[in-house]
């Protein structure tokens, strides 16, 4: 960026209308340069489990817990990147074992619905189960 930040982009990302730019100029949004959680949350109500990444924990578990969900898990802080790479890796396994991402049963769409999947065609209880579930399913958790 004019900034001199590095940082890696899809072509589709960068072309795209909503191309978000440096992610450590940008005033919202995930910053890989600073530490990140990975969470796991549930929606009772809807049956929902959902994992995501932050760098301000306490603001987004309230802004989703306003949606209703509830914490179940969350990780110690990391890299940021290491965050992002964690995360990516679970949603890669959770296609890979058959867990629809984004499910559109539910009638609409939130912040962060594409990181949610039904409950019952996967269920956990914690970070650390649904890693070791995904591992012994599918092996090594690769790249997106």
């Amino acid at each position: 960026c004019p900034e001199g930040h590095a940082y890696f982009m899809s072509v589709g990302n960068r072309s795209s209308s909503q191309a978000s730019g440096c992610p450590q100029c940008a005033t919202t949004g995930y910053d890989d340069s600073k530490p990140g959680w990975v969470y796991l949350l549930r929606h009772e109500a809807w049956g929902l489990l959902k994992i995501g990444i932050t760098n301000e924990p306490e603001v987004r578990l309230y802004t989703h817990g306003l949606l209703g969900f509830t914490l179940l898990d969350i990780s110690q802080p990391m890299k940021g990147r290491d965050a992002r790479i964690h995360e990516s890796r679970i949603k890669a396994g959770l296609r890979k074992v058959g867990a629809e991402l984004g499910p559109r049963a539910i009638g609409k769409k939130f912040n962060g619905y594409t990181e949610c999947w039904f409950e019952y065609t996967y269920p956990v209880q914690s970070l650390s189960a649904l890693t070791a579930q995904l591992m012994s399913t599918i092996g090594v958790l690769e790249k997106d």
